[in-house]
């Protein structure tokens, strides 16, 4: 994968690779990062609700929430393809019964 921040859009954004490059970690804002004003309220309705991430009974921890997406990538040089199964089907998970 590429280190080149134009890359992934943040060109201008030397000094946060930089900071990732040196400590492992940035701590910045969706605003710095050129996002959209509504971005987290519009991602986390999309993906954090009962429909996408959800808990089963018998859960451990009992406060895990789990997503039920498998997507498959595949890199070529610096360009990944994603593409997501239509449906996935754990049985038995954890000693849990059933689909």
């Amino acid at each position: 994968m590429s280190n080149d921040a134009a890359w992934l859009g943040l060109d201008g954004h030397e000094d946060l690779w930089s900071e990732l490059d040196s400590r492992g970690y940035v701590v910045t804002s969706d605003r710095s990062l050129g996002l959209p004003e509504k971005f987290r309220q519009n991602f986390s309705g999309a993906y954090f609700n009962e429909s996408t991430l959800r808990h089963d009974e018998g859960d451990w921890p009992v406060d895990r929430i789990r997503a039920r997406d498998v997507v498959r990538y595949e890199w070529h040089d610096d360009l990944v393809s994603l593409h997501e199964h239509d449906v996935i089907t754990i049985t038995d998970r954890a000693g849990i019964p059933g689909k």
